[in-house]
């Protein structure tokens, strides 16, 4: 009975660094007067919540997939067609897009246990074309090429969230939230159930964990939020078009994800902020913008796989090295080692 209420508090101590992180946010962007600076702050904590799907699905359950703006797509579409056609509220076309896009990706999960390494991307990859298509080619449904314009603002107990700085704090919360979740879920037997399936399917079934159930899930996660944030990106910029879930999405998703560690759920969050400053950088070579993340997605998976967040910890498991090292260097100097060596010899 005693170790439940230590379980709880273990709990709850993990949790703090993430209630910091989201105090500190919101007090930062929310009293700041520049509103470029929020606006890329919300673009950057929406694509955050994207890229920690392919967190949860490549670096937890070990399937690579290049179609996650088809996901993201999908869910802003249907949160478009709820809003403006339906006319329905936010909370009800905000849920029934993540919701939608979740069902999507567990049906296409299903087929996929199927396949392994390059096939899977593949088929992913072939997924977010069929969706890019549909989306341009279904006029009346999405608008075609025009897309869908005047979505309206997300009004939340009453109050428009018209600027950056009021929108702020809902996708910021949304991302904490996420991001606790998936903290909650990896540290759960159902993560150790997935490092073992990521480590070796085979040994995983041999254990008895179900590794068709896990990956399927996984999609299926993956695929909810993917849908979270293309509904808070298309109530956010209140216009949307086929072209900004295509393949060049994907590809600039993926970076985002190496970038910033695919190991690691704070990755998505790093790697959203670096590749939104470097799209505004790179903003006069937009023609080159395909080639450029190409590029730099190839050096990363080569050079660095585990990303920023992996340099971070490599960094400091040396310097925590070194440190003891020196810790236990003082005490020999000190006499601590003789007095021990003396106290053996004695006995």
């Amino acid at each position: 009975m005693a170790s439940k209420p230590n379980n709880l508090l273990e709990s709850f101590i993990k949790q703090i660094p993430v209630v910091l992180i989201f105090i500190a946010g919101l007090m930062i962007i929310c009293n700041t007067g520049n509103i470029f600076i929020a606006h890329l702050s919300v673009i950057a904590v929406i694509n955050a919540i994207v890229i920690l799907g392919i967190v949860m699905l490549t670096g937890v359950a070990g399937q690579v997939s290049v179609g996650q703006a088809a996901f993201f797509g999908l869910g802003a579409y249907v949160y478009a067609i709820m809003t403006v056609r339906l006319e329905a509220p936010f909370l009800v076309a905000f849920f029934s897009a993540a919701l939608f896009t979740m069902l999507i990706a567990y049906c296409m999960g299903i087929p996929a246990l199927q396949l392994r390494g390059y096939y899977l991307s593949l088929s992913t990859l072939a997924f977010g074309e069929l969706v890019f298509i549909l989306l341009r080619e279904l006029r009346f449904l999405t608008g075609g090429t025009a897309g869908i314009r005047n979505i309206p603002y997300v009004c939340l107990m009453g109050q428009e969230l018209k600027s950056p700085q009021l929108f702020f704090p809902l996708a910021w919360t949304c991302l904490i939230l996420s991001i606790a979740f998936c903290r909650n879920l990896l540290s759960s037997r159902h993560g150790r159930a997935l490092k073992v399936v990521q480590f070796d399917e085979l040994l995983a079934g041999t254990v008895g964990v179900n590794v068709s159930w896990y990956k399927v899930n996984m999609f299926a996660l993956s695929g909810f939020l993917a849908g979270m944030a293309g509904a808070l990106y298309a109530g956010y910029m209140r216009f949307i078009v086929p072209g900004l879930f295509g393949l060049e999405a994907s590809i600039m998703m993926l970076v985002m994800a190496f970038l910033g560690g695919v190991g690691n759920v704070w990755g998505s969050l790093v790697g959203a902020i670096i590749m939104v400053v470097v799209t505004v950088v790179l903003a006069p070579y937009q023609d080159w913008n395909t080639i450029i993340y190409g590029a730099v997605l190839l050096c990363l998976v080569v050079y660095f796989p585990k990303g920023i967040m992996g340099l971070c910890h490599l960094l400091y498991k040396m310097a925590s090295e070194k440190y003891y090292k020196w810790k236990a260097s003082a005490y020999l100097r000190g006499g601590g080692g003789n007095g021990i060596i003396n106290s053996r010899k004695f006995n």
